[in-house]
């Protein structure tokens, strides 16, 4: 469905945003950088993790439900004017890996920027500062 990708694109582009915005705060605004963390990991947990894990499982459960069930997609073929048509080069198959190493990457960077935002203030401080954002 249109609306979902359009709502996964609101949420990647809105969540960028603020991410563009903390690496700003933490470049040159003076404000402890545990605290954007804390902040960003929130934002972070919803927009890029919570609401395309949802989008995802909406459009999988679509795309079985059309197939005729989930464990119904990789196994029946088809004649379609005599000629077999396999499901594994289905643009769904691609669809449902790139969902699936988006979903990864997203959950991989939330645990590390939550891992940031627990750190204590001094120890966050000095990765900024090793990493030019300080």
């Amino acid at each position: 469905d249109f609306r979902v990708l359009c709502h996964l694109c609101f949420c990647i582009d809105s969540s960028g945003a603020l991410l563009g915005y903390s690496k700003f705060l933490l470049h040159y605004g003076h404000v402890s950088a545990s605290r954007i963390y804390r902040n960003l990991t929130w934002a972070y947990a919803v927009l890029r993790v919570a609401l395309p894990l949802v989008d995802t499982v909406i459009i999988v459960r679509r795309e079985a439900i059309a197939k005729g069930g989930f464990f119904a997609l990789g196994t029946t073929t088809a004649l379609e004017n005599g000629t077999l048509v396999f499901p594994a080069t289905d643009w769904t198959q691609l669809y449902f890996w790139a969902m699936a190493m988006l979903n990864s990457f997203n959950i991989y960077f939330f645990l590390v920027i939550r891992a940031r935002a627990q750190m204590p203030p001094h120890v966050v401080a000095s990765y900024e500062a090793r990493t030019g954002c300080r």
